[in-house]
């Protein structure tokens, strides 16, 4: 009966895309619990009794999993395909907030996050995967900006409306709400999500052969690892979204709150304004690389973006709250070149490694939050003066400005990287003849 139902379905032109977007439906949901310690700051540190360098390790668990699970999650998909593994990740993410709202210990609310790292880490990738498998090649960089999009919404939705939650009913209760939420999305993924269009799927892709090749995994990894390109376009993909990482994931609510003397609403306010450039940028700039046959035009001119944006921010004395709102805006406007970096990995790599490309490319942008939120939580500690306010550490502004100004050579960066390493494809597949699919596919 639901098969039936299913195939009178996928006739319908809008299909491909209703599956794509139920996919994406994850990345916002994730993109909202990646962020929500952003806008409970002082509640965290006061209910687990830990200062900026404890905030930053406690947020950073999420992408301590995350990360590294980029290789074997494009791996994983690439074998078993997207509708398994986001309905199954679903369901960890969803647990994993369960725990981080109940508990009152600090290593399993570490474990939480943990935990909803290692589920949210298969998203993209799968997101990637039926995106190349159910829609045209040509919308590639434009749906995947569509997709960074929803992830927006999602940060959007995780700073000033759960910053109201958290006030009307406990921070605890906020992200409570996130278990239910995860159990009915994933229920839907489950029921809907094919991992290929009808008529699509190749024959070479045959699950009995491909568990005899226990090597293929390896194979596939090796052929991205193997292209120095992928290094590159990783590393520019890691200097477009580390700004986003520390600002708009973790500190840039208590930096505006400090620098500026504004409520946590109105600093809420001030980093939607960044995801809202996110919003627009990524289907954007996903666009214009595809009208203009080009990815490195789109990559250099969103460094320098993010150069001028960031370096007004950090770097001048007495920005008004207005012009802040604007660099605020271009920093996330410059992040959203990142969709272009996917577009690219899907240029230089078979049809066959696009799991395991994407992946590895995502290790690539998400590491800066490994490395810096910590790092920057620890460069707001060498400048504390142990003052505190209802059982948290206060940082005064300088502390802030010092912390942050590390984000503007990072999009310097970027712009070396353009100029000097990534080589142009013309949004073309450039991948050589003899990479062809170990089992006879493309």
């Amino acid at each position: 009966m639901l098969g039936h139902f299913y195939r009178s379905l996928a006739r319908y032109a809008f299909f491909p895309y209703f599956i794509c977007a139920l996919a994406a439906s994850f990345y916002l949901f994730e993109f909202a619990i990646r962020v929500a310690p952003s806008v409970m700051t002082n509640e965290l540190m006061a209910s687990f009794h830990i200062q900026s360098f404890g905030l930053g390790a406690l947020a950073a668990c999420f992408f301590y999993v995350y990360t590294p699970m980029q290789i074997p999650a494009g791996l994983l998909v690439d074998r078993f395909g997207p509708r398994l593994l986001l309905s199954l990740m679903m369901i960890i993410c969803a647990f994993g907030c369960l725990v981080f709202s109940h508990t009152h210990s600090l290593w399993l609310a570490g474990i939480a996050r943990a935990m909803m790292g290692f589920g949210s880490a298969f998203v993209y990738v799968s997101i990637l995967v039926l995106i190349s498998r159910w829609c045209p090649p040509k919308q590639f960089a434009m749906l995947t900006g569509a997709t960074q999009f929803l992830g927006a919404l999602g940060a959007i939705a995780g700073e000033k409306p759960l910053s109201w939650a958290m006030h009307a009913y406990g921070w605890r209760s906020a992200v409570e709400f996130f278990f239910w939420l995860g159990l009915v999305m994933a229920a839907m993924m489950w029921l809907f999500i094919r991992d290929y269009a009808p008529g699509r799927k190749p024959l070479a892709h045959k699950r009995a052969p491909e568990r005899k090749h226990l090597g293929m995994e390896w194979k596939r990894l090796k052929v991205v690892l193997s292209h120095p390109q992928s290094w590159y376009i990783g590393a520019y993909g890691f200097t477009c979204w580390t700004a986003v990482a520390i600002f708009g994931t973790l500190w840039g609510v208590h930096y505006a709150q400090t620098v500026f003397n504004i409520s946590a609403e109105q600093a809420s306010g001030m980093i939607s304004v960044l995801w809202i450039g996110v919003a627009i940028s990524s289907p954007l700039i996903g666009w214009w690389s595809d009208k203009i046959q080009s990815r490195r035009i789109p990559l250099l001119a969103s460094s320098i973006l993010g150069l001028a944006g960031t370096g007004v921010l950090f770097f001048m004395h007495d920005v008004s709250l207005s012009v802040a709102y604007v660099c605020v805006f271009l920093l996330g406007f410059a992040a959203g070149a990142q969709s272009v970096t996917f577009g690219l990995v899907r240029d230089i790599n078979p049809a066959y490694t696009m799991g395991t490309a994407s992946g590895f490319n995502n290790m690539a942008v998400i590491l800066g939050a490994v490395i810096f939120q910590p790092l920057v939580g620890h460069m707001l500690g060498w400048h504390w003066n142990h003052a505190m306010l209802h059982g948290a550490p206060v940082y005064a502004a300088a502390a802030y400005q010092h912390a942050m100004s590390v984000i503007p050579w990072i999009f310097v960066a970027g712009i070396v990287l353009t100029l000097f390493f990534i080589k142009e494809t013309r949004c073309q597949n450039v991948v050589q003849p003899n990479h062809h699919h170990p089992f006879g596919g493309q």
